[in-house]
């Protein structure tokens, strides 16, 4: 909806023009991992991530690919979303988002990028032989932020 060759364009530039939440969150992908324009899409989730869960985590996400810390913001949404099942969901369908723009891959955001080489959570883990991919919200995060850095 949000490329220019879509037929629904005109309708989803009408709904960015009225800032639209879900028109935003569209804009903030593109400029973001399309046009690389960091500022341009923090800028826009700013106004919109109360609204829409996914955009707070995109916010997040693109905050720590610039090397900014939102610590408030990822500690909120941690505890508004403890369910390691809906943050698994939630984390796809974001690199699912991402995919589907055909981001640039130049220009990555490698250098600001900035995330611990494994969640503290990996010890306890290992402590309990949890090695099925699936161990919590954190690692979650973890693989998310991971994974965009890859597809910046």
């Amino acid at each position: 909806m949000s490329s220019p060759d879509s037929v629904h364009f005109s309708f989803y530039s009408k709904c960015l023009a009225k800032r639209n939440p879900y028109a935003m969150y569209l804009q903030s992908l593109r400029l973001g991992f399309c046009s690389l324009d960091m500022k341009g899409a923090i800028s826009l989730l700013n106004d919109c991530k109360d609204v829409i869960p996914i955009a707070k985590l995109l916010y997040i996400a693109l905050n720590r690919c610039a090397g900014n810390e939102v610590l408030d913001a990822f500690n909120t949404f941690k505890r508004e979303n403890k369910c390691f099942t809906d943050v698994d969901i939630m984390a796809k369908t974001l690199i699912d988002h991402i995919s589907d723009l055909e981001p640039k891959r130049f220009g990555s955001y490698a250098e600001l990028f900035y995330y611990e080489d494994y969640p503290d959570c990996w010890v306890i883990h290992e402590f309990y032989n949890e090695y099925n991919g699936e161990r919590c919200s954190h690692c979650v995060y973890f693989f998310l932020f991971r994974d965009i850095l890859l597809l910046s």
